[in-house]
């Protein structure tokens, strides 16, 4: 090899092998430095990939086991309150089989409810207010959400997943019918008078109700007239006279030692006279038994508009052969002369004696006057006196332009005496008035129809619409005492709502009426009282049947062949339909046994067909006919709900006495928006390897247990079924999360297998192997300095030329 100077081609070649022994040491250090076999991609390319796709997969493990940690938290939470409601769906079992047994009272069953009410609030809101990180757990939102265009239209959630979409759903009714229930016979007391419109002519007579009998005769089947004239006769002093003698009655003494006068003739004189009404005369004391010797008497008078009482008179008769009786009149106007009343006596061969008794009548004169228009008129009982009215309105009132009838009350006094013992009984009897119609306005005064009505006072059987309870045989008890001496409680159960009214001693059957329908209309089970049917539909919620009432009276005669075929019962339903119109009543077991109220007819749901099709493109989903008001089955993962009323409307029949209720429309459409908001775990690294953990409603509509009531002993029994029933479908809810929670604890043990077994694969691919590279290490290191010395060695070289320049010369 030539020795040159420029060039040391030797020395290149030591440095070469000298850079390549320092980049071998460099990348062992590096290696040595990181711990790693693979640095850069340029360390190993295909196996830099093969690790990141093996780094991302472990990483994915470790996350998807750490939710599926947090599944099991977010499940143990759920089924810890599922738990709680599972206890308290034991508790309410236990409370429907302890109501289930004849021993306990209505009393007793109600309070037995209120704690069966509290436990289905308590679940209510363990199902509102259960949460995991802010996220409801029970209340089915977790697993989708609704919303509907209409009212009626609903949806409970089933899951664990629903079908999302918009759907169209059409319904068509066949309505069911409602439940009613009748009461036990409402008896009077012994001795308790009641009185009854029996007949009117017209059948449009104002006379409505004639209530309140006191003191007054028994009349039985034979009845009383009330007579009500718009136009006025005559009543001078005339027709006066002969009235006098028409309506006289006598008392000549008891049974075999009767005396034998009589009243040949009555003459009457007008002194202003202004009222009508009553007089008593009693003989106080005779000469020698005969008329013609003469005798004492006395007299007093009543007026009948007031019952207002004189003080008594004393008078006397002179000797004379015919008697003269003479019975000055009061309440005349001042300054006037008394009117008088002369009753004559013929006195051959007349005995009399103390005691003996006349009661006759008097009338106030009066001119012809026609007030049928202005609400006036005159007002006569039997053959009693002839009450005249004449300020406008001050029979029937005028009505006032709203949608209700009016009424006005009149009082009429009678006396009243015994042929047999010459008691003179003083009494009244109130008589009612209503206005021609409802919404027809008469701004001076009402309009006044004549007529006869026929009126029948009696002291038994069933009661009428004016009786209080306290009058009623079912309101006293075997001591005695009536249960009404303290205020009663009676509350009315419907679909989980309550009302309570309260029952006094002076209210009335009609009073009772009136609270009892009030109740209904607030537990909303009456009409919109803006249109006449729902007014008419509100009216017919309670009837009271009457044993005698006529059409055009205010009370509802017995009519064979329907709900109202027994007098004396209340007929209570509802505008409601099936299971909506189920009533519990529940009170102190006294008056609930006075009340005896029991159904005569049962609820009948009803039939709804159902199709469902997609919204927006018609395509047909699925269809049933339902008659609980849920359709299942139709869409995944819901129960359609439908109002049982939707599309119908109530009408009261008034020949059958009961409620029809009638479609409104062959289909009602609405539509469900339905979105699916499943809670789904991300349990693996990869696409799609979730778990489905949603829940559905679990709330006592979603278990079915809002209806659940023990206030009877056929409810408790059906609620015993239906507390079953939830326990079942809160178990297998349980169950599914129990299995869950188990495929969870599986599924984390199986991410750390395979992440420790990922994790070995790379590091197998990109851990470093220290030994080995240690030993690399060690080699490059004397590489490099042995290259080092050799860049040395061949650095000299050239020094070589200039020892052979020195031995030139």
């Amino acid at each position: 090899m030539a020795l040159s100077i420029y060039n040391n081609v030797t020395s290149l070649g030591a440095q070469k092998y000298l850079n390549i022994a320092n980049n071998a040491q460099t990348k062992s250090l590096q290696r040595l430095s990181s711990g790693l076999r693979i640095n850069t991609a340029a360390d190993d390319a295909s196996g830099l990939a093969i690790s990141e796709k093996l780094r991302g997969q472990i990483s994915g493990m470790k996350r998807a086991s750490m939710n599926a940690q947090d599944g099991i938290s977010y499940l143990q939470t759920a089924e810890g309150a599922m738990a709680s409601v599972t206890s308290m769906l034991q508790r309410m079992r236990e409370l429907a089989v302890q109501a289930g047994n004849g021993t306990y009272t209505t009393n007793d069953r109600e309070m037995l409810q209120l704690e069966v009410d509290q436990l289905k609030d308590e679940i209510n809101r363990i199902s509102q207010t259960s949460e995991f990180n802010t996220k409801k757990l029970l209340d089915g939102s977790g697993t989708a959400l609704w919303s509907s265009t209409e009212k009626y239209l609903g949806a409970v959630i089933k899951g664990p997943e629903v079908a999302e979409g918009n759907y169209k759903v059409d319904s068509s009714v066949q309505p069911g019918q409602n439940n009613v229930y009748k009461s036990q016979i409402m008896q009077v007391k012994e001795g308790v008078l009641v009185s009854e419109v029996t007949n009117a002519n017209p059948a449009s007579a104002s006379v409505t109700s004639v209530r309140e009998p006191n003191n007054i005769p028994v009349t039985n089947t034979a009845g009383m007239s009330i007579t009500v004239k718009g136009q006025t006769d005559t009543i001078d002093d005339a027709s006066n006279a002969a009235h006098t003698l028409s309506a006289m009655q006598t008392y000549h003494g008891a049974a075999g030692t009767q005396s034998n006068w009589r009243v040949s003739s009555a003459t009457f004189t007008n002194g202003g006279n202004i009222m009508s009404g009553y007089y008593e005369m009693e003989i106080v004391d005779t000469t020698n038994g005969t008329v013609s010797a003469g005798f004492t008497y006395r007299y007093r008078y009543m007026d009948s508009k007031t019952g207002k009482m004189s003080a008594w008179v004393e008078a006397t008769a002179t000797a004379s052969d015919t008697a003269i009786v003479t019975l000055n009149l009061g309440d005349v106007p001042a300054g006037g002369a008394s009117a008088q009343m002369t009753l004559r006596f013929p006195g051959a061969g007349s005995t009399i004696q103390p005691g003996d008794k006349i009661v006759s009548i008097f009338n106030a004169n009066s001119t012809a006057f026609n007030g049928a228009a202005s609400g006036s008129g005159s007002l006569q009982i039997d053959n009693g006196p002839v009450l005249t009215f004449s300020a406008a309105g001050s029979l029937v009132k005028a009505d006032n332009g709203d949608e209700k009838i009016d009424y006005n009350e009149v009082k009429y006094h009678i006396a009243t005496m015994d042929p047999k013992t010459g008691v003179v009984d003083y009494g009244s009897l109130t008589v009612e008035f209503r206005e021609e119609q409802a919404g027809v306005t008469t701004p001076t005064a009402g309009l006044l129809i004549s007529g006869v009505t026929t009126v029948n006072v009696r002291d038994s059987g069933p009661a009428t619409k004016d009786t209080k309870l306290s009058d009623l045989t079912q309101f006293t008890n075997a001591d005695g005492v009536n249960i009404l001496a303290n205020t009663q409680e009676l509350t009315i159960y419907n679909q989980g709502k309550s009302t309570t009214i309260y029952l006094e001693q002076d209210d009335t059957i009609e009073d009772f009426d009136k609270k009892l329908t009030a109740a209904l209309i607030e537990l909303g089970l009456g009409a919109n009282e803006s249109t006449s049917s729902g007014r008419t539909i509100n009216e017919s919620l309670i009837r009271y049947v009457s044993k005698e009432g006529v059409a055009n009276s205010d009370a509802n005669k017995a009519t064979a062949g329907t709900n109202e075929s027994v007098p004396g019962t209340f007929i209570i339903q509802t505008a409601a339909l099936g299971t909506d119109s189920e009533l519990v009543f529940t009170g102190d077991q006294n008056l609930m046994n006075a009340l005896g109220l029991a159904p005569i007819q049962e609820g009948i749901n009803s039939s709804i067909d159902v199709t469902v099709t997609d919204a927006h493109t018609g395509k047909f989903i699925g269809s049933d006919n339902i008659n609980d008001g849920k359709a299942r089955n139709i869409i995944d993962g819901i129960d359609i709900t439908i109002e049982q009323d939707a599309g119908v409307e109530p009408v009261w029949n008034d020949s059958t006495k009961s409620f029809e209720f009638n479609a409104t429309n062959k289909v009602s459409t609405a539509y469900l928006h339905l979105v699916d908001n499943r809670t789904e775990l991300q349990i693996g690294a990869n696409q799609g390897q979730t778990l489905n953990i949603s829940v559905g409603q679990l709330d006592t509509t979603g278990l079915e247990i809002d209806d659940v009531y023990v206030m009877d002993m056929e409810l408790s029994q059906r609620s015993i079924t239906k507390i079953d029933k939830a326990l079942e479908i809160l178990s297998a809810t349980r169950a599914t999360i129990g299995a869950q929670m188990n495929r969870l604890e599986y599924t984390i043990s199986n991410l750390e297998t395979a992440r420790e077994n990922l994790t070995a694969a790379e590091s197998r691919i990109r851990d470093l192997d220290i030994a080995e590279e240690t030993t690399n290490l060690t080699k490059n290191q004397i590489l490099v300095q042995s290259a080092t010395s050799m860049v040395a060695q061949a650095n000299k070289i050239p020094q070589q030329a200039l020892a052979l320049l020195q031995t030139i010369g």
